[in-house]
C-alpha cells in the first residue's frame, strides 16, 4: 500500500469514529431536555395541538 492510501484510511477511520462518538455524546447530553419536555407534555391537558399518547 502506498503512503497516500494509508493516510486516506486513517482519515476515514478518524471521521467514522468522530461521528460515532459525537453522536453518542450529543444523544447523551440532549436526552434530558427531551425527557423534561415529554414529561411536561404528558402532564399538561390536551389542547388539540399536542395530544399525549
Amino acid at each position: 500500500m502506498t503512503g497516500a492510501a494509508i493516510i486516506l484510511m486513517l482519515v476515514t477511520i478518524l471521521i467514522v469514529w468522530g461521528g460515532l462518538i459525537g453522536s453518542v455524546v450529543a444523544l447523551h447530553y440532549m436526552s434530558t431536555p427531551y425527557e423534561r419536555a415529554e414529561k411536561i407534555v404528558a402532564n399538561t391537558p390536551s389542547t388539540g395541538i399536542s395530544k399525549p399518547q
